[in-house]
């Protein structure tokens, strides 16, 4: 909740904790308070933020924000922000400064707030201050590997088997104030006006939300029909297993970024943190799964502007809500590794880390197309140095003992080339054979005894 006087924000989380924080006296009060409004659909229930320390995070932003602008005479609001000052300031942050302003002003943009020509875009682009990474996490075990592919891929066939299902009954649905109140015809009026509260579905039929509450399907169908939070976090996820693509590159992918090379093969465009465009022709198994995420939010890109439409990875922030998914953090997935208790093998929930999807996949690759240009396809922007440090010092047990194997018989081999080659003449080549079957004889009588 945003309160005006004085400016702060109160918040409720999901364990039920509490929290409050203070806005007030800073320089600029009026840019203060947009930052805050768009900071509201950040924080839980509305968006993924769902611990005192990560707000404390947007407020120190918008602390930061609004004082350093004011020392350089800027004391309007959002809407009066240009572009060419924001990317001034943007670029003067810390990595995770900058990360918490886009989103508040990305959040305020997108909730109907005024802003000048090219801020929306710029909040929505690329961060300008990248946070470094200078350890290589390990692969996940292949137990570990094994349970989170598990994981996901039932339920991204749970949800798709109950979507295709439920557009099946919507063919033979009707308004549930003429046919009563079914499954069938919840479904069907979901997937005339689309994705929509509680309140505004009871508007539809002509009662109110608590009744709709209680007569129960509501939430059901919305889930049936369109994805939501969870399913979008086993899709993605999934999708990395797959193709092994960076996670600053599946984060940002659009519709048009998919580009159909035949029935069964995509070469898809995507832009990794650090480096310019690059481009991938997916596995087979990747294509597959792409191809039925197309499938499965078709219907939930219909009702979005075509803007928002463009965004390849589409869905609801819940089950039964409309409001759709704006950030995807690692406090979503770790709350998504919980409800579903998937744990490593500590015993403990299982961490998530996308970029160490990344060098699971490939460790796990066939040694076999580690040949020539393949290289390329892990990644053009690593020395073999680097390579070899990342995905293969860090390997499994099982593909340490492959490596060992492959450096034995390297080894075997020099050893072999180093010794001089026999040669013999014709008439020791005609002895040797002449002498062959006693010799012969003489080994095997010299075995038996």
């Amino acid at each position: 909740m945003l309160i005006d006087q004085p400016l702060e924000i109160t918040c409720v989380f999901s364990d039920g904790s509490r929290a409050a924080f203070s806005l007030d006296g800073l320089p600029n009060p009026l840019l203060a308070r947009q930052l805050a409004t768009g900071l509201v659909d950040v924080i839980h229930p509305h968006g993924t933020s769902d611990s005192a320390g990560t707000v404390n995070h947007y407020v120190q932003a918008i602390r930061g924000m609004a004082r350093t602008l004011a020392a350089q005479g800027f004391t309007g609001g959002l809407d009066q922000l240009r572009r060419g000052r924001l990317a001034q300031y943007l670029m003067g942050c810390s990595g995770g400064r900058e990360a918490c302003t886009r989103a508040m002003i990305e959040a305020f943009g997108q909730a109907g707030g005024s802003l000048a020509d090219g801020v929306l875009e710029l909040a929505a682009g690329r961060n300008f201050n990248v946070q470094p990474n200078h350890h290589a996490l390990p692969p996940y075990s292949e137990t570990e590997w094994q349970r989170l592919g598990d994981l996901c891929r039932r339920l991204v066939e749970e949800s798709y088997a109950a979507h295709r299902q439920a557009l099946i009954s919507v063919a033979h649905g009707q308004h549930p104030a003429e046919g009563g109140w079914t499954p069938q015809n919840l479904r069907w009026l979901l997937a005339t006006v689309g994705p929509v509260s509680i309140s505004e579905f009871g508007r539809n039929v002509g009662i109110s939300a608590a009744l709709v509450h209680r007569r129960g399907g509501f939430h059901d169908a919305t889930q049936a029909l369109f994805p939501h939070l969870e399913v979008l976090v086993a899709y993605r996820l999934l999708f990395g297993i797959y193709s092994g693509i960076v996670p600053d590159g599946i984060e940002d992918l659009v519709t048009q970024d998919v580009d159909w090379a035949g029935d069964s093969t995509i070469l898809l465009s995507y832009v990794k943190g650090r480096t310019a465009a690059e481009s991938l022709n997916l596995p087979r198994r990747a294509v597959r799964l792409l191809e039925q995420w197309l499938a499965h939010s078709a219907l939930l890109r219909s009702f979005v502007p075509p803007d928002e439409g463009r965004k390849l990875w589409l869905g609801l922030s819940r089950a039964g809500g409309d409001r759709r998914v704006r950030q995807f953090d690692r406090v979503a997935i770790q709350r998504w590794v919980q409800r579903h208790q998937l744990v490593g093998d500590d015993g403990q929930p299982l961490k998530i880390h996308r970029s160490r999807i990344r060098t699971t996949h490939e460790a796990m690759r066939d040694k076999s197309t580690w040949t020539g240009s393949g290289r390329a396809t892990i990644d053009p922007n690593h020395t073999p140095a680097v390579e070899g440090d990342h995905y293969l010092t860090a390997a499994t047990p099982a593909q340490q003992r492959a490596v060992e194997a492959v450096i034995e018989d390297a080894q075997h081999d020099l050893l072999r080339r180093s010794h001089p080659p026999t040669v013999i003449t014709e008439e020791e080549a005609a002895a040797l054979a002449e002498g062959y079957p006693q010799l012969v004889a003489d080994l095997v009588s010299s075995t038996t005894r």
